[in-house]
């Protein structure tokens, strides 16, 4: 076992009512990959933030290179060696990647108070080269894709020589190609000595390319393993506490043979001539590879993208110019994939967020906005999502991201929608929050609604659709019900 540069010992942490850590311990040797896994609300991110030193932890020892650090602040962090890149990128958009990469230490030229413009833009471009991508230095972020917005992210902790870098959830909004990108820079990063913590929800990710894994369960250490003597099951048991059971929450249900929703020959700038139809509490899965069209064709569907020709039919009725708020109209709810910038209000109350979609619904007499009727409808879904949380004041953005999630379904769901699209409905999620949602899933078709879900995981389509759509280069490729539905028949029509 490599001896451990980093150490963390019996660190604790109290915030007012909760036990957010008690007594975890961590380490990390030169060279090595650790995964950190756990539930949303394990303590992951709690236990990151006071070695990134967002937070000071209330007991307990840090030890770099064998001695004791005291990280009080991000920038104590940052001197000792620490880089934390976030899963929501912190780069200056609007600004270019040079200026990103030496925003803390820009380069003048040698005597003269004068900033070495081609200097840095040339350091620049030699990093991301180092790191396999060849990218402008005067290139401006926001016009770069997310996995190259990522590896400059990592590219500035390279140039700052951190030794303990964090990665936090880094592959959730990257492409198979982007991700294999990201791990051979991992690799690379070990070659270098470098430590690294690798905070993942996709456990194939952490047993493929890590070394060993922790493993936290309400604060405290579940416990620790390498991981070539270790595999899925054994995490999940170490996770959830006990033996997992079938992950998905499928039952019997009762499909009626009424058509809720028809697509007729849909045509978007990016989608081609796409049929389907929705019958009363079905469950209708879209699977596609990135850049199939599965995402884009709901975003015309609902009115986000223009269509540039075919029909979108509710109930008989042909919808002659789609848009959210003529959707909404026509009881559909849309849980969107990017919640955080697309779907909640991440600074307001869970009251709010929960009603939202229904400002009507929840007036008095006068007019105005009446206060029991929002906190009432916020307590019913509270309390039918078994939403985790102190209270409806509570700020969406302190829940994890499974309560989050059940935000996004409570805003929806308490205005009884008839077709309910779901695009990745359990993306950066844990296994927990999973089987939950899974079970709302069943549960809300059971109740007669429609569904639409979209997910790039072949084991939840399978596991939760009646009938499998797959899209493949813009176009329907094919369907799939009852026993046809199984991975081979899916990959086959993915790559037809």
């Amino acid at each position: 076992m490599a001896d451990r540069y980093l150490e963390m010992k019996n660190i604790s942490k109290t915030y007012p009512g909760v036990r957010a850590l008690s007594g975890v311990s961590l380490g990390v040797g030169e060279g090595e990959v650790v995964a950190l896994l756990g539930e949303n609300g394990a303590g992951k991110s709690t236990l990151m933030n006071v070695l990134g030193g967002l937070i000071k932890c209330d007991e307990g020892t840090i030890l770099i290179n064998g001695k004791t650090v005291h990280l009080n602040t991000v920038s104590d962090a940052q001197r000792h060696g620490i880089a934390y890149i976030h899963q929501e990128l912190s780069l200056f958009t609007r600004m270019k990647v040079y200026e990103n990469l030496f925003i803390d230490d820009m380069q003048t030229k040698a005597g003269f108070p004068v900033l070495d413009k081609e200097l840095m833009v040339r350091e620049s471009e030699k990093v991301l080269k180092q790191m396999g991508i060849d990218v402008p230095g005067n290139a401006v972020i926001k016009d770069l894709p997310i996995g190259q917005q990522q590896i400059i992210e990592i590219a500035a902790a390279v140039l700052k020589r951190s030794k303990i870098i964090i990665l936090d959830e880094p592959t959730t909004s990257l492409t198979n190609k982007e991700r294999d990108k990201l791990f051979a820079i991992v690799e690379m990063l070990r070659s270098e000595r470098k430590c690294i913590i690798f905070i993942t929800h996709d456990l194939d990710d952490a047993l493929n390319h890590c070394d060993r894994c922790y493993v936290l369960r309400n604060g405290q250490n579940a416990g620790d393993d390498s991981c070539a003597d270790i595999d899925r099951e054994g995490i999940i048991q170490l996770m959830i506490g006990e033996k997992a059971g079938k992950k998905f929450a499928k039952t019997n249900r009762t499909i009626l043979d009424e058509k809720i929703l028809e697509v007729k020959n849909l045509c978007t700038d990016k989608v081609n001539e796409v049929s389907f139809s929705l019958k009363k509490g079905e469950v209708l899965g879209l699977y596609g590879l990135v850049g199939s069209g599965r995402s884009e064709i709901i975003h015309a569907l609902y009115g986000i993208d223009k269509i540039q020709s075919g029909e979108v039919i509710v109930k008989g009725e042909r919808v002659n110019k789609a848009s959210p708020a003529i959707m909404k109209t026509k009881g559909f709810g849309y849980l969107t994939e990017n919640r955080r910038d697309d779907g909640l209000f991440l600074t307001l109350p869970i009251f709010t967020n929960i009603t939202i979609t229904a400002i009507e619904k929840i007036k008095d007499k006068l007019g105005l906005i009446s206060r029991k009727k929002d906190l009432w409808i916020a307590d019913e879904m509270i309390e039918k999502l078994h939403i985790s949380t102190p209270g409806n004041a509570q700020l969406v953005g302190k829940l994890s991201g499974g309560n989050q999630q059940k935000v996004i379904i409570g805003k929806w769901l308490h205005l009884g929608p008839e077709v309910f699209i779901l695009d990745e409905p359990t993306k950066g999620i844990d296994v927990g929050a999973k089987k939950e949602i899974y079970t709302l899933i069943d549960q809300i078709a059971n109740e007669g609604t429609s569904i639409l879900l979209i997910s790039s995981e072949i084991e939840e389509i399978i596991g939760m659709s009646d009938r499998v759509g797959i899209m493949a280069n813009g176009q329907m490729a094919g369907f799939l019900e009852n026993d046809e539905i199984n991975e081979d028949n899916i990959i086959h029509y993915t790559m037809s």
